[in-house]
């Protein structure tokens, strides 16, 4: 039986060393890195006693700003073309769309915070205990890969985009290595999928 004592160690919680090797990933990921300094915004404190932030990734600066004109020129582009002209700009439902929907852009984009310690991981303003996990579970969201993740807290996230966890190798690591523990605790329900699509060793865990 493979056991946690056969992985590597958790990392400390303030320095992050020893770093957990580099895990496998499905996700070709975009080399993204943790910035420097202190994270955009406001994004959730970390937990309480267990440690420091050490990886994280948020939508760039340029991307959130960049939404209202992008809408604004698709619209226009839109409503121009099926309206054979200008007319539409005095069409209040137009202008009610628009907003509903840069609004609806701009609250998914602040959602979209990921961050890890060296044994949790934040995803939105839920934080996971990876290292007590006692669920996993992938899923297909139409063309993404997602995984629904429970730990021993009850905490649960629900459709967390593979893609946005892989694409910054470092904090992958961390996660992963978490995923592993948990698995070779006996005490997390694996899903079949989620073994296969995450190079889960089969038996981890088991006699």
């Amino acid at each position: 039986m493979v056991t946690s004592n056969d992985l590597p160690p958790m990392p400390d919680w303030t320095t992050g060393r020893p770093r957990p090797p580099k895990a496998p990933r499905l996700e070709s990921g975009s080399g993204l890195t943790t910035p420097t300094g202190d994270p955009r915004g406001r994004p959730p404190a970390p937990p309480t006693g267990l440690g420091t932030r050490l990886e994280w990734t948020q939508p760039a600066s340029f991307t959130m700003k960049s939404i209202p004109f992008t809408i604004a020129v698709l619209f226009g582009a839109f409503f121009t073309i099926t309206d054979g002209g200008f007319g539409w700009i005095h069409n209040w439902f137009a202008w009610f769309l628009y907003v509903v929907v840069v609004g609806l852009l701009l609250l998914i984009g602040r959602r979209m915070w990921v961050a890890a310690g060296a044994s949790w991981l934040q995803y939105g303003k839920a934080t996971l205990d990876t290292y007590n996990l006692v669920s996993i579970e992938w899923k297909a969201a139409g063309a993404s890969r997602v995984l629904d993740l429970v730990d021993v807290h009850g905490v649960r996230v629900r459709a967390v985009p593979v893609r946005e966890l892989q694409e910054n190798q470092a904090l992958w690591d961390l996660v992963y290595n978490g995923i592993l523990h948990s698995a070779a605790s006996g005490k997390c329900d694996v899903s079949d999928r989620a073994t296969m699509f995450l190079k889960i060793p089969r038996g981890l865990g088991h006699s």
